[in-house]
């Protein structure tokens, strides 16, 4: 995430993010990302990517229709350390 947060700490610039097998990875990134990086609530990160809507007015990220146990395993595992760094 350190590239993604130096292109962001610069006024105007925005990233992209993508999976390149359509599966929903990205989704995931920009939720553990928005988790990680400035401390949304995980509702309040899933609520964001769900009110993205494609041109056909779907919801653009799918959090739930992948195989998230691994990286949900690890976000958790991630956050808890953090968090406890932080104490």
């Amino acid at each position: 995430f350190e590239a993604m947060r130096d292109v962001l700490a610069k006024e105007g610039q925005s990233v992209y993010v993508h999976c390149v097998s359509g599966k929903d990875r990205s989704a995931f990134v920009i939720y553990a990302f928005l988790q990680l990086t400035y401390a949304v609530a995980e509702n309040d990160a899933r609520a964001a990517l769900q009110a993205r809507v494609g041109v056909d007015g779907t919801c653009i990220a799918n959090l739930d229709g992948m195989n998230q146990a691994g990286p949900r395993a690890w976000l958790m595992r991630t956050l808890l350390a953090q968090r406890a760094e932080d104490r």
